[in-house]
């Protein structure tokens, strides 16, 4: 299993190294074409930039084509704590190429400062069945990126909120499910996941809302906190996974219908026979997609949320910041005495890299390998089981810089790097997954740590699909703050838009009290405002 190793931000200013202002710190070598790369200093880390911009170097070192008068090719790798969209917006874009996040793709097309791209994304790819780049991108974010029949990003990374969980504590407390529901630690035993197949990734995790609730009772029993969150720094992580439980409910499709506001929503909330909501099918158009804010998934998903994780205070262990979440989860349970052992946590995809001082300090206490998963989400009832469905939740991209003198180099280095190949390399450095479609080998899984491994099971599982949140109605875009990730599943008139830091505070708001507030919260007469 490969050894977890990238050294965060917090991590090297520990260590009293100046982390966000690095620089590639080599001398520009002039007989060489130059070209200036640029990242985000964050949980990806530039590892994965520097070890392509040196395999590019060595395959083009004798290319005389990219620049007169110069042979081969010296790439600068920067990466810079600052290097982020919103930053990105209010200053020149001084480096060729960038990859970095919580990008504003019209904002930074509406200022020019993209380059268009579209004719290495579009170009056939020989070595790849003639496949095009822009083939690996997801159709809803294709549609999003199309500006007037050009493209001027790819996605970066994928970003997938969620529980955490940790294997080797599921195995020593027996925590995984048989088929029958009963618990053993017996990987030969284990009963088929959400997904309802045997022999994957999700084997032995809770099917259903009650075999999650039947799981945690017994963490609780185990003297284990079933999970633990950030309440300070990080509490969006929470929301953010939440929106996962929705579109895991809804479906690929009907998930969807949220970006193409055309179709028929099977899963409206008419009204309620109690608690017990009573459901109907809508015909879904641009005039009434206010109604999709009624879906049963987002009911069914603050269900979950408040009557089985926020149940009992026992089941949760809250920390200020998102470093001390990673912290307790990996190192409580080598604590011992009175300090229990933390069986998941609500974390993104990146977590790994940026927990890098939390495995230091395990690896001081003589911890040598790490064992962790992603928690696939339960269904609501046992008729649900079946395929997965989640949401791609980061605002993350890859471009030229307009003013990039060397546009050659700048566009051939950047196809290079969105090769099925490379992005397999990108997987490998930094047990993550690109947020576009490319083929892994099987052989390479033993270089990426478990929980990458399930990463990977998912984007490759035909029994799971990716929904990216993304439209490319011009109602859409011109109101993103409504349609945000943000505002769009949990917004209300009357409570915060985190709905389990809600269910944390005030044991008096129920499930059905915040459903009921969000499907009003955009009245009829407010949604023909927004589409015009």
């Amino acid at each position: 299993m490969k050894k977890l190793f990238a050294l965060s931000v917090v991590a090297l200013c520990a260590l009293g190294v100046s982390a966000c202002q690095k620089g590639s710190g080599e001398a520009v070598d002039s007989t060489k074409a130059q070209l200036k790369v640029a990242t985000f200093d964050g949980g990806v880390g530039d590892q994965w930039l520097k070890n392509a911009a040196r395999l590019f170097e060595e395959k083009n070192a004798n290319r005389e084509d990219f620049q007169e008068g110069r042979t081969g090719v010296q790439i600068h790798v920067t990466s810079n704590r600052a290097c982020s969209g919103g930053n990105l917006e209010e200053s020149d874009l001084n480096d060729d190429v960038y990859f970095t996040e919580s990008v504003d793709y019209y904002k930074l097309t509406n200022q020019q400062k993209l380059a268009d791209i579209t004719d290495i994304l579009t170009a056939p790819n020989p070595d790849e069945g003639d496949k095009t780049i822009l083939d690996k991108i997801d159709g809803n974010l294709a549609s999003f990126m199309n500006r007037s029949g050009k493209y001027y990003a790819v996605p970066f990374y994928d970003c997938f909120y969620g529980l955490v969980y940790d294997k080797d504590l599921f195995k020593q407390k027996s925590f995984y499910l048989k088929a029958d529901g009963s618990f053993t630690n017996d990987k030969n035993q284990f009963g088929p996941g959400p997904n309802g197949i045997v022999g994957d990734w999700d084997d032995g995790l809770p099917q259903t809302y009650d075999q999650f609730a039947s799981m945690m009772s017994k963490m609780t029993a185990s003297q284990v906190t079933p999970f633990t969150y950030s309440s300070g720094v990080a509490t969006w992580y929470t929301a953010r996974a939440l929106t996962s439980w929705w579109s895991d409910y809804e479906g690929y499709e009907q998930t969807n219908l949220n970006y193409s506001f055309s179709g028929t929503a099977q899963n409206i909330v008419d009204h309620f026979d109690g608690d017990t909501p009573v459901l109907k099918s809508v015909a879904i158009t641009k005039d009434n997609g206010y109604l999709l804010r009624s879906q049963a998934g987002l009911y069914n998903a603050l269900h979950f949320a408040r009557d089985i994780l926020c149940s009992s205070s026992s089941n949760y262990q809250a920390y200020s910041s998102n470093y001390d979440v990673q912290d307790a989860f990996v190192n409580n349970k080598y604590a011992g005495g009175s300090v229990k052992p933390i069986a998941m946590m609500f974390e993104g995809t990146w977590w790994e890299n940026e927990a890098a001082p939390a495995f230091e300090e395990a690896e001081v206490m003589g911890v040598d390998s790490f064992n962790y998963g992603f928690m696939p989400i339960p269904k609501a009832d046992a008729s649900k089981i079946g395929d997965a469905t989640l949401l791609n939740l980061n605002e993350s991209y890859g471009f030229i810089s307009a003013t990039c003198e060397n546009m050659k180099l700048a566009k051939e280095f950047f196809t290079f790097l969105h090769s099925d190949e490379m992005m397999r390399a990108f997987t490998v450095e930094t047990n993550m997954t690109r947020g576009l479609d490319y083929t892994f080998d099987e052989a390479d899984f033993d270089q990426i740590s478990a929980y990458a491994q399930d990463l990977v099971s998912i984007k490759n599982s035909q029994h799971a699909k990716v929904v990216y949140p993304y439209s490319g109605l011009d109602f859409f875009i011109n109101n993103g703050s409504t349609f945000s990730i943000k505002e769009w599943p949990w917004s209300t008139k009357n409570y915060t838009d985190n709905p389990i830091i809600k269910f944390i505070d005030d044991k008096n708001v129920s499930a059905k009290d915040f459903f009921l507030d969000h499907a009003s919260y955009i009245s009829e007469s407010e949604w023909r405002r927004i589409v015009g």
